[in-house]
């Protein structure tokens, strides 16, 4: 009979895996988890998708720049995940944009999430991206998660991100941010959870199909004037009224 060797590296690795799927089981305690990407790189927006869902959904070669909705089944929760055009889309509006989102997200993402890159993130993007989410609810900034991707993957992150001060400022306005490392799919997967269990499932839903306004900051309040006012939502749209809990679609 042979002696079996003791391999303290194999025992590591087991470890290691028996963690990772206990973390993984902590993360999905949600029935439904429902998120809209924004950016400015749609391959770098499907490769996330493709991350998260763990199967090779979007081609991240292909610049398609459309509205697509993907949905799988992750340890019990429905994750379901919205991709969406560049923010600087020449043939797409902020109104347009905002109308595409509300239909493919009904009855409203959990979460967004924003994937930037410090390299090229300009006054014009902060702008874009600002505008679409105060306009769609002023609690967007505490449910949008921020995911930095380079473009180069040996460059220094920090240095970039603090040369930056319009993505540092954006990012001091979100609920979190990520760098994309190893385990971006855990760190992300879990903080998108604890958003959907702080608000109790809830969906966030368009700020002008809320009534009454009170407890709404006074300059959201004129902001949502101002939009009615521009007409920034078609009202053959079908209000997003209120918000549900772990609604099945």
């Amino acid at each position: 009979m042979k002696n079996e060797v003791f391999d303290p590296d194999s025992v590591d690795k087991l470890i290691k895996c028996y963690y990772i799927v206990k973390h993984l089981n902590n993360c999905f305690s949600v029935p439904e988890l429902r998120a809209v990407l924004l950016g400015n790189s749609w391959s770098d927006k499907s490769l996330l998708v493709n991350l998260l869902l763990g199967e090779n959904t979007l081609s991240t070669e292909e610049e398609l720049n459309i509205f697509t909705k993907h949905n799988r089944k992750l340890n019990e929760t429905e994750v379901v995940l919205v991709n969406s055009p560049d923010l600087l889309h020449p043939n797409m509006t902020i109104k347009e944009h905002i109308e595409k989102c509300i239909e493919f997200s009904i009855p409203g993402p959990h979460v967004f999430l924003l994937i930037l890159q410090p390299e090229n993130f300009t006054e014009e993007h902060t702008q874009k991206l600002e505008s679409f989410l105060e306009h769609f609810s002023y609690q967007s900034f505490k449910h949008s998660l921020v995911v930095i991707k380079l473009k180069a993957e040996n460059s220094d992150c920090t240095k970039l991100i603090q040369q930056n001060q319009l993505l540092t400022d954006t990012i001091k306005k979100c609920k979190a941010e990520f760098l994309w490392e190893k385990d971006l799919k855990q760190k992300l997967l879990s903080a998108m959870v604890n958003i959907v269990k702080e608000n109790n499932g809830d969906y966030l839903s368009l700020d002008i199909y809320k009534e009454p306004t009170h407890g709404i900051p006074r300059d959201h309040k004129q902001a949502r004037t101002k939009l009615n006012q521009g007409g920034l939502v078609s009202e053959s749209l079908n209000p997003v009224k209120g918000s549900g809990k772990y609604k099945n679609m």
